[in-house]
């Protein structure tokens, strides 16, 4: 269980991330890193957008992620800690970050609770 100050955290990156985040957006992931195990993996994760003027970006949200969902970011990939080998982790990382943000599912097509966003790999 967290303790009070890291729940207001989480709250925060929770709240921080909804701004971006919207239900129906696709989430990115990229694969930074495979322990010699293959037992946990490093994952950055970014919503991609086109600005005003037309250009493509990016937005860097593996920090806000690994606070969100309570997990912890590698200190030399900075990506998003995630152990489990056998299925699609950057699909769970998605799921659970849709679930933490939104667990009613989306507003208003009435999708199941978890996938309020799309998946993709980069």
């Amino acid at each position: 269980m967290a303790t009070r100050a890291r729940q207001a955290e989480i709250d925060e990156a929770r709240e921080w991330l909804r701004g971006p985040l919207k239900p129906g957006d696709t989430v990115y992931t990229v694969l930074r890193h495979v322990s010699r195990s293959g037992m946990s993996r490093v994952i950055d994760l970014y919503k991609l957008y086109v600005t005003e003027e037309g250009k493509p970006g990016r937005l860097w949200i593996s920090g806000h992620v690994a606070t969100a969902l309570d997990m912890k970011r590698h200190k030399r990939f900075d990506g998003v800690v995630i152990g489990g080998c056998g299925m699609d982790m950057g699909f769970a990382l998605v799921h659970a970050l849709s679930y933490a943000l939104y667990p009613d599912g989306q507003d208003a097509s009435g999708a199941k609770p978890g996938y309020a966003f799309k998946h993709e790999w980069l």
